[in-house]
């Protein structure tokens, strides 16, 4: 009986330990655009620790077991939403796109 009780103390620890590892990712980009500076870096590898970005640049290591998302032929733009959209209109059969609107 003790046995199983320290069996089951090592593999609580064990998923505490796990648990408090951080999770590292890491996306390569073609290209990043930095409109702060202006500039488009090609190759740039963004590091991002526990959902906040921890570095980029070209040149960056990937940490050892990151988990790598390969947008080496796209270019990254950070904080870009689409903000294009169509709250309204039907323009196959109303040609007045507010109609909805009157």
């Amino acid at each position: 009986m003790k046995l199983a009780r320290w069996i089951g103390v090592l593999f609580g620890l064990a998923a505490l330990a796990s648990a408090a590892e951080p999770e590292v990712m890491a996306v390569r980009a073609g290209r990043l655009i930095d409109p702060k500076a202006g500039a488009v870096i090609p190759g740039a590898v963004i590091v991002i620790e526990n959902g906040k970005v921890k570095a980029v640049g070209p040149g960056i290591a990937v940490p050892a077991g990151a988990r790598v998302i390969d947008l080496s032929a796209m270019t990254v733009l950070p904080g870009l939403m689409d903000c294009h959209t169509h709250l309204v209109g039907d323009y196959v059969n109303d040609s007045d796109p507010l109609t909805e609107l009157k």
